[in-house]
């Protein structure tokens, strides 16, 4: 059995988002989902438009607030949402803002270990771009997620973003 998201459903951090799956979990007589998967916009770095549902322009100008008010609470609900033993991918990485680095990752992690998760793994997804530019001195001005892969024999450096992979604790 399958279903759709309608379009007027909130965002994937809102109580009514959590419902709205739930409830339709419940009519096909299943205990919850054995995967969740999202690659949420990276605080205010990917804005898709000024609309008040924007992640960045409902929880405000600050990388607090968003990481509270959207981050935190979408985690919560995908692992309320999983099957004991289900597991949850989300690809997102740090950015920088400004001067300051957002701790997007970490963040993702303790929000999932909070949530009964356990980050069994990252995976590295190869980037031609990279939101987020993260360039530093430590890595020779190279993005901060680099890994030399190697290309027709030569060896080239490659952005990645990682790919967590938590899995609900049973």
């Amino acid at each position: 059995k399958y279903f759709k998201m309608l379009n007027d459903v909130s965002g994937s951090e809102t109580e009514q988002f959590y419902t709205f799956c739930k409830t339709y979990i419940n009519k096909m007589n299943i205990s919850g989902v054995n995967m969740g998967l999202t690659s949420p916009p990276y605080f205010n770095r990917e804005m898709y438009s000024t609309d008040p549902g924007q992640s960045c322009v409902k929880y405000g100008s600050s990388y607090e607030n968003w990481s509270n008010g959207f981050l935190r609470p979408t985690i919560e609900n995908i692992s309320k949402l999983l099957r004991k033993d289900g597991v949850f991918y989300m690809n997102i990485a740090n950015i920088n803002s400004g001067s300051k680095a957002l701790p997007l990752e970490s963040d993702t992690v303790k929000y999932g270990e909070d949530c009964d998760l356990e980050c069994k793994d990252v995976l590295k997804m190869l980037m031609s771009t990279m939101t987020g530019n993260n360039k530093n001195k430590k890595t020779g001005g190279k993005p901060t997620n680099n890994v030399d892969i190697r290309i027709n024999g030569e060896i080239k450096g490659q952005k990645f973003e990682p790919i967590f992979i938590m899995k609900k604790k049973g």
